[in-house]
């Protein structure tokens, strides 16, 4: 899903799905203890 979305995004540069795939990363960091990272 990963692959696919960045592939999209570069040829697109679909902003909702942007919006989406961080969302997903952003609560993958947060779950792994890097709040801080998105956060700064």
């Amino acid at each position: 899903m990963l692959l696919d979305a960045a592939d999209r995004i570069s040829g697109t540069g679909d902003v909702p799905l942007q919006r989406r795939l961080f969302a997903r990363v952003e609560a993958a960091a947060r779950r792994a203890g890097h709040g801080a990272v998105p956060d700064a």
